[in-house]
Parts: structure tokens; C-alpha cells; sequence
């Protein structure tokens, strides 16, 4: 073989490894790099063929196509590094239609609370990375076409493609290909006509009836619904995390027993992972498991009945405490809520902390000072989503032993306030931040049964989801703890009954879906049900 052959078939082959790579690379799991596979990607086998048979028909790949060709080859390397990195991170597959729905919000966020220099070159990072990468495609392509000049290269390459089309299409050896990154757009396509033109609706039901339950157990105790953001299974079932924070729960079992309190523990699969707050919320609220945005649009476009109306048809009033939420938020209206604080309406005067600004203790010390200390009230049901241990988790605010500070403009020592301001996210390194996040939320939980939450009141502190999976691991579950907290001895032993643990520790498998936490909820409390009540929900 001479020379110039010799240079044209390895231009050829180093071509079509690297469109093969940018098509079947992994994630290198926990970060957002990537890794080369030995996949084969189908794709790239067809792309081989069509071009060698243009050159031995037409003799050339003009600029025009070859330009098309390459804006089709950035899409599809866009489209599949979106893939690997939500299974990696998220563990979940990709839904472009839903997923791109926030990128609005968290666009205003970002705005907010980051640098507009900073802002700005990631904006121009991400520009010239995506010419960068449009940039190497078009080389890729001409050097891949300059290799096919030679006849011999040509043929042979041709048939390689061929036999690999014909070999996929046969299904004999699926295992050496990528699954296509067509087919993913394509049910990516599928999927959002599914939505906007089939509008497609699942049984979120549309009864405008309340349940009988009469919530008469209770004896008018106030009732505390306590979502803690990013808290997982994994600060549990993950040796290092547990290790980490037994210290903390040790604490906060101390704090328990020492104001007379009482727990029981279990998990619950969570219909979301590493993100997705609200699926997770709503289905506790709805009943129903909520599992994507989907689920979530048309949940709120029905008459569903959520725990909401069924506390408030038993004489509660319902309030909802939210300060991570900084713009309006329309389609709280479906849950009906009798009040809803979010960061506006929490009207906190203290430094900021971090991309989230409010600290969990104060938006605790306001509800008391803004509802339970109201002479008069009606009993409370209380959903709060917290937000301190939210990604990026850094910087979290100190934990103030003296909760009558958390009201003023100064709460915090000014030398404890520069340490914790000092925090910046660790975005290769999301463990750290993440325990000490946490740590912060129990301090918070344990000051509050502690000091100033209403004596009769009964407490369901649950995850709503799994952190990252760069921090609970590859191949974390989608489990969450939840705590039943409350003084009455009776209530207690019906969660227990139900399956719950005695105790801060959960244990055994999950009680099932998330969702089933309503009806567990209802049943338990309602006096014309025996206290021997199940999970095994509806």
C-alpha cells in the first residue's frame, strides 16, 4: 500500500472513531465529564456509507451539505450528552419538552443571585464551546472526506458500513451498539406531541367531593407537613453519609426525648431524583404518584381533591411556607392554600445566604410569629418546603441558638456570618457541602420541637428527593426517610403499625410510593377507622 493511501485510510479512521465517540460516550460518573465507549453507533455507519457513496458518484461533498451535516451532527451530540448526564446525575432518562419548561425560572435565578460578570462569561463559555465543537464536526467531516478520495479506502470503508447497518438492522449483536441517538429525538418528538397535541391525561381524577375522613384523632393538634429539600436515603444507607451525621441525629434524638416528644421513622420511594421538588410534593398532596412534568401540568388542570381541602374541610387552616420561591407562582392556586409565604411574603430583613437567601430557622420563627401566635386561630395545617440544603448546598446559614434574634436585621454574629458566607459551592465535590447542609436543617428541626413548636402538634418530616447522584452514589434508590414526630403515645403506635420503626432510623424496605403517605395519613387519623391501618394506600 503506498504512501498517500496509507494517509488517506488513517485519515478515514481517525475521523470515524471520533463521530463514533461523539455519539457512544458515557458520563464519568460523579461529574459532568465525559468517558470514550467501545460502542458502535449506527449512526455514524450511515453517515460513513451516504458519504462514500457521494464521493463515488458526485466525486465531492460540497461546503452547503457538508455544513447541514454538521449542524445535525452538533444536534445529535447535544441531544445525547443531555441523556447520559440525566441518567448519570439524575437518574432518570431525558425529556426535553418538560425539562427545558424551567429553564426560565432557573434563568431568573441565576441572574439573581449570581455575578453579572460571572453570568456573562458562562453565557460566552458556553458560546465557544458549542463553535468550538461545530468547529471540530466540520474538520472531522472534511478530513473524513479527504480519506474517502482514495477508491481503495473508499470500498473497503463502504462495506465495513454496510455489514455493521446490516448487522444492526438483523438485531444479532445488539450489545455492540449505542442505542441510536435518532430514535432518542424521535421519542423526544413523540413525546412532546404526546402532550401538546394528543394531550394525553392519565387519572388524576376530577371528583369535587372531599373524603369523610374526619381527621378526629388529631383533637385539633396542628399538623406540620416539613419537606427537607435533598434529604435522601443516602444520609442513611450511605456509610460514609450515616457515619457523618450520626453525631446530629444523636442530637437531635436528645432534643426529642428532652421536650417529650416521641418518633417513628420509615422510607418511601420518591417519585423524583436529585431534583423535581414539586413532583414530589404534589403527590403527597394529591394521592396520586406525579412522576413528571406531565403528570404535574395536568394534575393542575384538573378538580383534584388534595390534603389541603380534607384539612380544611375538618375547620384547619391551610398555609403554605415557601421561600424559595421568588417569582409568582400561579398554579398554587390548585391547591387552594388559605396562605401562601414565600420569600416575598416572609419579608426577611437579614443578610442573604447564598442562591437562596432565607434561612430555614427564620422562616420557622415567622410562621409562629405570623400564625401560631395569632390569638383565636383555627388549627393549623402547615406544608413547608425548606431550602437550605438545596444544590449547589453552599453557603448555609449559621444556626442561631437564640431564636427571638431571627426577626432582627443583624441575626447573626458578624464573625459566624463571614465564616458561612465563605462557603462557595463545590461543584466537583458536592458531598461536604451537602452533610453540612443538612446538618444545618436538624439543628433547625431540633431547636424548633425544642423551643417553639406547638406542644400538641403532630410533624411529618420527609425527603422529597435523593441529592444528586454525584453525591448518593450511581446506583442510589429513589428512597427517602420520613419521620412521624408527635406527644401522642396512640398516633404514634398507628404509624408504627402502618409500618413505621420506632425510632430516628428507618429500616426495611419502603412503604411504597410517596403518594401513599396521603392516604396512610387520612386513615390514621380518622377515628372511624381502627387504629390497625396499612400502607397499602390506593
Amino acid at each position: 500500500m503506498s504512501l498517500p493511501t496509507l494517509r488517506t485510510a488513517f485519515s478515514a479512521l481517525v475521523a470515524i472513531v471520533f463521530l463514533n465517540t461523539a455519539l457512544t460516550f458515557q458520563a464519568v460518573w460523579p461529574t459532568w465529564w465525559i468517558r470514550p465507549s467501545s460502542a458502535l453507533s449506527v449512526e455514524i455507519a450511515c453517515l460513513v456509507l451516504a458519504l462514500a457513496l457521494q464521493v463515488e458518484w458526485r466525486g465531492r461533498f460540497g461546503p452547503w451539505p457538508r455544513r447541514l451535516v454538521t449542524i445535525i451532527l452538533l444536534l445529535l451530540v447535544l441531544v445525547h450528552y443531555g441523556e447520559v448526564m440525566t441518567n448519570s446525575l439524575f437518574g432518570r432518562p431525558l425529556n426535553l419538552y418538560w425539562d427545558i419548561q424551567p429553564v426560565p425560572t432557573v434563568a431568573a435565578l441565576l441572574v439573581d443571585a449570581v455575578p453579572a460578570w460571572l453570568l456573562a462569561a458562562a453565557v460566552l463559555s458556553v458560546i465557544a464551546g458549542l463553535a468550538c465543537l461545530a468547529t471540530i464536526l466540520a474538520g472531522v467531516l472534511r478530513l473524513l472526506t479527504f480519506g474517502l478520495t482514495e477508491p481503495a479506502v473508499r470500498r473497503s470503508v463502504a462495506a465495513v458500513a454496510m455489514a455493521g447497518i446490516g448487522v444492526f438492522a438483523a438485531g444479532q449483536q445488539p450489545s455492540w451498539f449505542a442505542t441510536p441517538v435518532t430514535a432518542l429525538l424521535a421519542q423526544q418528538v413523540s413525546l412532546a406531541v404526546a402532550v401538546v397535541v394528543a394531550r394525553e391525561v392519565p387519572p388524576v381524577g376530577s371528583g369535587h367531593s372531599v373524603s369523610a375522613a374526619n381527621l378526629d384523632r388529631l383533637g385539633g393538634a396542628d399538623v406540620f407537613v416539613i419537606f427537607l429539600e435533598s434529604y435522601g436515603a443516602t444520609v442513611f444507607q450511605e456509610p460514609a453519609h450515616a457515619e457523618a451525621l450520626a453525631p446530629d441525629f444523636a442530637a437531635l434524638d436528645d432534643a426529642l426525648k428532652t421536650a417529650g416528644w416521641q418518633v417513628a421513622s420509615a422510607f418511601v420511594d420518591s417519585p423524583t431524583f436529585g431534583g423535581g421538588s414539586w413532583l414530589a410534593h404534589s403527590s403527597l398532596l394529591s394521592g396520586i404518584r406525579i412522576a413528571g412534568e406531565g403528570d404535574y401540568r395536568l394534575l393542575l388542570g384538573s378538580q383534584r381533591q388534595t390534603l389541603v381541602q380534607h384539612f380544611q374541610a375538618a375547620g384547619y387552616r391551610a398555609v403554605a411556607l415557601m421561600p424559595g420561591l421568588k417569582q409568582a407562582w400561579p398554579e398554587g392556586n390548585f391547591y387552594h392554600f388559605d396562605r401562601l409565604y414565600d420569600m416575598a411574603a416572609l419579608d426577611y430583613r437579614g443578610p442573604a445566604i447564598g442562591w437562596w437567601a432565607i434561612p430555614d430557622q427564620y422562616s420557622l420563627d415567622r410562621l409562629n410569629r405570623l400564625e401560631l401566635a395569632a390569638p383565636g386561630r383555627a388549627p393549623l395545617l402547615v406544608v413547608f418546603a425548606t431550602i437550605m440544603s438545596h444544590m449547589p448546598f453552599a453557603p448555609v446559614a449559621p444556626y442561631q441558638p437564640d431564636w427571638s434574634r431571627m426577626a432582627s436585621t443583624r441575626p447573626f454574629d458578624a464573625a459566624e456570618l463571614a465564616a458561612a458566607l465563605q462557603q462557595e459551592p463545590r461543584w466537583t465535590d458536592l458531598g461536604p457541602p451537602y452533610l453540612r447542609s443538612i446538618r444545618y436543617d436538624l439543628k433547625v428541626l431540633a431547636g424548633y420541637l425544642r423551643e417553639r413548636a406547638p406542644r400538641n402538634a403532630l410533624f411529618l418530616v420527609l425527603g422529597d428527593h435523593q441529592p444528586l447522584a454525584s453525591v448518593s452514589g450511581p446506583r442510589a434508590s429513589w428512597s427517602v426517610p420520613v419521620h412521624v414526630i408527635t406527644r401522642n403515645t396512640d398516633l404514634l403506635n398507628a404509624f408504627i403499625t402502618a409500618g413505621f420503626r420506632a425510632g430516628l432510623r428507618p429500616s426495611g424496605p419502603p412503604l411504597g410510593g410517596m403518594h401513599r403517605l396521603h392516604w396512610l395519613l387520612l386513615a390514621v387519623l380518622d377515628s372511624a377507622n381502627p387504629l390497625s391501618v396499612h400502607a397499602s394506600g390506593r
